[in-house]
C-alpha cells in the first residue's frame, strides 16, 4: 500500500471526522444510580492503582471496587453494551468487548487522577473510555473529570446520570476533590489495534 494524498471538501469533513467526546445522559435511573452505589460501598473498597504507575502513589488516588460479571450486574452491563453500541455509530471504532471488569470509584476529599491516556499493557487494546456520574453535582466540590483537547481543557457534565465516552488515547483527568464524595462507574471497551 502506498501513501498517497487525498483532498477532504468541506461537505465530507463532518462524514469522515469522529467526535473528541460524546457528553449525555446514561439513561440510568436515580434509582438504579442509588442502588450502585449504596451496593459497592456497603461490600467494600479497596485502593486504586494505575497500571504502569504502581509506584507512583500520588498519580492516583482514590478507592474503588470490580463490577463482577454476573448474574446480579447483568442489568449494568447490559445498559452499558447499548451505550457503546449507539456511541460507536459516531466514534466507528472496531471494538469487540469489556475484557476488564468496570469499576465503582470514589474520591474523597485530596482524592484524584493526574493526566493520564488509559492503555492496558495486560489484557487488551482500550480504545473507548466511559464514565458515569454517580454523585449529585451538588455534593462535592473539585473532583472535575476534565478532558485535553490540546488547545483547550473541557470539563465534563457533573449532573447525576451523565455519561463520558472518549477515545481512550485522550488526556484526561479528574481534578482534585476539595470537599465531599464524588462516584463514579468507570469502563474501557476494547478491540483490534487501530490500523
Amino acid at each position: 500500500m502506498s501513501i498517497q494524498f487525498k483532498h477532504i471538501v468541506e461537505s465530507e469533513r463532518d462524514r469522515d471526522t469522529a467526535p473528541d467526546f460524546i457528553n449525555c445522559h446514561s439513561g440510568f435511573t436515580n434509582k438504579q444510580l442509588d442502588e450502585i452505589v449504596s451496593f459497592y460501598r456497603e461490600n467494600g473498597l479497596q485502593k486504586s492503582t494505575a497500571l504502569g504507575d504502581e509506584n507512583n502513589k500520588q498519580f492516583r488516588i482514590a478507592e474503588n471496587a470490580a463490577i463482577n460479571y454476573c448474574k446480579e450486574n447483568m442489568w449494568i452491563y447490559d445498559r452499558l453494551f447499548e451505550l457503546v453500541e449507539e456511541a460507536n455509530k459516531k466514534f466507528k471504532f472496531d471494538l469487540n468487548s469489556i475484557v476488564e471488569e468496570p469499576q465503582f470509584v470514589e474520591y474523597k476529599e485530596g482524592s484524584h487522577i493526574d493526566w493520564h491516556a488509559d492503555r492496558n499493557p495486560v489484557t487488551a487494546i482500550r480504545k473507548l473510555n466511559l464514565s458515569i456520574q454517580l454523585s449529585e453535582s451538588n455534593s462535592y466540590e473539585g473532583g472535575d473529570l476534565l478532558i485535553n483537547r490540546g488547545d483547550q481543557i473541557i470539563k465534563m457534565s457533573r449532573d447525576r446520570g451523565s455519561i463520558a465516552l472518549f477515545p481512550s488515547f485522550t488526556l484526561h483527568k479528574v481534578s482534585p476533590v476539595t470537599a465531599g464524595v464524588r462516584n463514579s462507574l468507570i469502563c474501557w471497551i476494547t478491540g483490534p489495534s487501530f490500523k
